[in-house]
């Protein structure tokens, strides 16, 4: 259950006092629980960052990221941070949210998602995109932007355009790719607010 409360202002406060459940698709038939990162969770967060970020095929931070920078950016204090449980408590993934643009752009948000890659073909990051779309709405975002998914990461491709989010722009050769070299990056975006012309 999410609950939310105004504060003085135009600045919302999001509490979730209790963790979504979702069911998984794909053969594991498992259930997951999305909620808030706790205390202890950073431990089990950064061996999955850790991966992703080495693979350098989907996200812009360093191949070699070091672990105090990795927390200093996925924990940053603009960012609600979450992740998502099997129900043996095991972390299998994590997402954050964050206003993408200050000011006259606050209405729009962006996030930032990482999968196990134990737990990847699954519909997870389906599932975590689905409760980073409730919590936006909650927060009173009216879109959700997704400023580069690489062109050749075709999961992530998949994923967002299976959740309603269209290719709006894309940059020549935006990513450095570890293995292709340079490759071109998409914008992807999804009006979230069944009214996005009232902000």
């Amino acid at each position: 259950m999410i609950a939310v409360h105004q504060k003085e202002g135009s600045k919302v406060s999001l509490q979730q006092d209790r963790a979504s459940r979702h069911d998984a698709g794909g053969s594991t038939g498992q259930s997951l629980m999305v909620g808030p990162i706790s205390q202890d969770d950073w431990s089990f967060i950064w061996p999955l960052l850790k991966e992703a970020f080495a693979d350098g095929d989907s996200y812009p931070c360093p191949v070699d990221m070091l672990e105090t920078d990795a927390r200093a950016y996925w924990l940053a204090p603009s960012h609600l941070v979450f992740v998502a449980r099997s129900e043996e408590n095991d972390i299998l993934g994590t997402y954050y949210l964050r206003t993408d643009q200050d000011g006259l752009g606050d209405h729009i948000c962006n996030c930032g998602f990482v999968v196990a890659k134990s737990a990847r073909g699954q519909g997870l990051a389906g599932l975590m995109c689905a409760h980073a779309e409730t919590v936006a709405r909650q927060k009173g975002y009216l879109g959700m932007r997704f400023n580069l998914v690489v062109a050749t990461n075709r999961a992530g491709l998949r994923a967002w355009s299976k959740a309603g989010f269209q290719i709006v722009g894309t940059v020549p050769r935006a990513f450095r790719h570890r293995e292709l070299g340079l490759v071109d990056a998409h914008i992807m975006f999804k009006w979230i607010s069944d009214n996005p012309g009232q902000a």
